[in-house]
Parts: C-alpha cells; sequence; structure tokens
C-alpha cells in the first residue's frame, strides 16, 4: 500500500479527470485500472486510483522517482497516441500536476503514516487552490502547518498539502489539500461547522489562504478503489550476477519484473507459479520461457466552497 510522506522526496502526480455521467466515471475507471495494471514504466513507483462521490470524476494519486522519468511517459507513443485520445473521449476536463509533499497531519491514531488504499475506508476530500507565485509559500504554510487544530477534530485522520510544481492543463500557480477522514459525516460536520463556532486558527488559516487565491478553488470527494506498487527489490537478494531471484517479486504483482529485469512465468497444473528472471536479457521484450519444474513456487467535481482544510471564498 503506498505510503505518502514528505521524507521521501520524489515526485507526486495528481492526474484530475472530471466528467459528466456515472457511465464515463465507470469507463474512465476501467480505462485508468488497466494503465494501472499494466505499468512498467522507468521510475514509476505506485498508482491510487480515486471514484468521484459527490462530482464525477477520477483521481489519480502517482508516485514517480523523478520528473525525467515522468517526461519519458509523456514523450511514449503509447501516452500520445492512445492514453491521451482515449480520455479526451470521456472527459469533460484533464488536468495532470506535478507536485512534492510539503507537509502531512495525522490524527493521533494513525501514529504520523499516511496510506492510500482500496482496504481503508477513507473518505477522501481534494481541493485545488489556484494561488498567486508570490502566494505560494504562503498558501502552503496556512494549509499545512497552520491547520495544526486539525488533528483534534472528531472524524480526521489524515491531510497533506502539496506544493504545485508543473502542470498540463492547468495554468499558473497551485497548492492542493488532499485529506482523509473517518466518514462523509464527520468531513461535513466540521466543514459545516458555524462561524462563531471555530477555532481562531481555523479563522486565520482562512485569511491568510483567502488573500492568496486567484479563482474559486476546485473540491471533490472520493473513494479509493484501485492501487498498486511497482515490485521493491532488497538490495541483499541477487545472484552473483546481478540478476534477481523470484523470491525478490512482491506478492500481488503477478510476476512483473523489477525494473531492468525481465521476469518469466509459468503455469503448473496445481494452479501455481514459477517465476524467475531471464538473466542478461533487460534489453530483449517479454517472452516466455521454458523453466523445470521447481520445489519453490510464488504464492499467490464541484466548485469549492473553500472547505476542508481550508476557508470561505473572497467575498466580492
Amino acid at each position: 500500500m503506498p505510503i505518502i510522506s514528505a521524507e521521501d522526496k520524489h515526485l507526486t502526480v495528481l492526474n484530475l479527470f472530471t466528467t459528466d455521467t456515472p457511465e464515463k466515471q465507470a469507463k474512465l475507471i476501467e480505462e485508468m485500472t488497466k494503465i494501472v495494471n499494466a505499468a512498467a514504466y522507468e521510475g514509476w513507483m505506485s498508482s491510487t486510483v480515486h471514484s468521484g462521490v459527490d462530482g464525477y470524476g477520477t483521481l489519480n494519486f502517482i508516485q514517480w522517482r523523478s520528473g525525467e522519468d515522468l517526461e519519458k511517459r509523456y514523450a511514449g507513443e503509447e501516452f500520445k497516441h492512445r492514453t491521451l485520445p482515449v480520455f479526451g473521449e470521456i472527459t469533460t476536463s484533464i488536468r495532470l500536476m506535478q507536485n512534492e509533499v510539503a507537509h502531512t497531519l495525522t490524527s493521533d491514531a494513525l501514529g504520523g503514516k499516511i496510506e492510500i488504499g482500496p482496504d481503508r475506508d477513507d473518505y477522501t476530500v481534494f481541493t485545488l487552490f489556484p494561488v498567486t507565485p508570490e502566494g505560494q509559500d504562503e498558501a502552503v504554510d496556512a494549509l499545512g502547518p497552520g491547520q495544526a487544530f486539525l488533528a483534534d477534530v472528531p472524524g480526521f485522520r489524515a491531510h497533506v498539502v502539496l506544493k504545485g510544481l508543473r502542470a498540463r492543463g492547468l495554468e499558473g500557480s497551485f497548492v492542493i489539500s488532499y485529506s482523509q477522514w473517518d466518514s462523509k459525516e464527520a468531513f461535513e460536520v466540521y466543514r459545516d461547522q458555524a462561524p462563531e463556532e471555530q477555532a481562531d486558527a481555523r479563522k486565520a488559516a482562512v485569511a491568510r489562504v483567502r488573500a492568496v487565491v486567484t479563482g474559486e478553488p476546485y473540491l471533490n470527494t472520493y473513494r479509493v478503489v484501485h492501487t498498486r506498487s511497482a515490485a521493491r527489490v532488497s538490495p541483499a537478494r541477487r545472484t552473483a550476477h546481478g540478476t534477481r531471484t523470484p523470491s525478490d517479486l512482491v506478492p500481488g504483482t503477478r510476476g512483473r519484473r523489477p525494473e531492468g529485469v525481465l521476469v518469466c512465468t509459468r503455469r503448473f497444473g496445481s494452479g501455481g507459479t514459477q517465476a524467475g528472471p531471464v538473466r542478461g536479457a533487460t534489453a530483449r521484450p517479454h517472452r516466455r520461457r521454458r523453466w523445470r519444474r521447481s520445489p519453490r513456487a510464488a504464492g499467490p467535481g464541484r466548485s469549492a466552497r473553500f472547505e476542508n482544510p481550508s476557508a470561505q471564498p473572497p467575498r466580492s
């Protein structure tokens, strides 16, 4: 299950898709799931697909090793001539946003660890704030350290503030708020709290964000429906020839190769699978290869009201 941390320093990409019918949303999820399940891109680490709740659309939370790796994916023929055309037919907007995780906060129950996956029951709230270039750091501070009070709010689980670096389909500077709650009801109680009942720290954060936004924030809520991570390899588990052993494969990846190593799989009559690296074949395309039976078998959308955590929009 992917973990969100400001300490990791890798690139976090949020792909935001909006659409206008439940059928198109279902198609979006289907196409995204296919891409995630087949992902074997250099530098790709994980993808987590979210299904829109209050508004039709999807959110894909993706972790990459670096921006250079992502640009190689964007430059590929598959992305340009298949991925974008397919999504273009079933969406009303596409925003591909590159970010760095600037701040995280959790309730005491989570102990500082933020995970995302379909096995959890998080009610996820996403808010995109367009801000002035000079006000971006102020927004990050107001939405991050300025909202430390969230840890004591009933039903709150975790909060992540992401600083926008660059984007496709979105102009200008931006900051993103991504938070997890026990339930829709818990979030709405917090969101709809009367101004006179709000903590002074919340009011101060509202004023600070209001001063630097340049337009209407976008808010939607989501449930995670699918996630997959790249295989992780222990440096100690390498053979004398520098290849990786079958036991290095992470359960659940169905024999997908670690980066730079081709992996063959073969089904046996018992339903088991034998997997292993193809030595010295890192530059060749994937192909089946015969293996002897071995006793070791691999086992088994809508506009925001300056909400969560946020502020009310500036009044005209």
